[in-house]
């Protein structure tokens, strides 16, 4: 029987192999500007959550209808969640990348919204927020696997 997970914890270790290409499809991805914008990548998107709403009144009558009144759509927002790394043969920095998209893209910095691309739903937004969170040996900090999390304020 082969050994499949024969790295030591806290690396990242990649196999040469014969197989079809295929295609997997990502539940989201930014798109302009792309985050990943070459493969492999030391990054990898693991989930995504939209959150849009619509902005309204609710109000209620003495023989028990209930009326709406509508003013709009509220500021929607998006977060991608993912995990960072180095790739081994390369001097790709997955955490970098992630420190370097936010510091050009966020709204403090760009005037125009990005694009990500949920399904078939292109959504506008701003960059508005970033977090890391670091997870691995404390004795070598190459070894480290990130997760990390960007927040979008979708435009309605």
């Amino acid at each position: 029987m082969a050994d499949i997970f024969v790295s030591a914890p806290g690396e990242v270790v990649a196999f040469e192999m014969q197989a079809t290409v295929g295609r997997v499809n990502i539940p989201a991805e930014l798109k302009d500007p792309e985050l990943i914008s070459n493969r492999p990548a030391p990054l990898i998107f693991s989930s995504t959550k939209w959150d849009q709403r619509t902005s309204q009144q609710f109000a209620t009558s003495l023989d028990g209808s209930v009326y709406i009144y509508v003013f709009g759509d509220q500021m929607g927002t998006v977060v991608i969640v993912g995990l960072a790394f180095n790739l081994c043969d390369k001097e790709e920095n997955g955490l970098q990348t992630v420190l370097d998209y936010y510091k050009t893209n966020r709204a403090s910095e760009r005037s125009s919204p990005i694009e990500v691309a949920i399904a078939d739903e292109v959504v506008e937004g701003f960059l508005t927020g970033a977090s890391i969170r670091s997870v691995g040996s404390a004795t070598d900090p190459a070894s480290m696997l990130h997760e990390y999390s960007l927040e979008i304020s979708a435009l309605p």
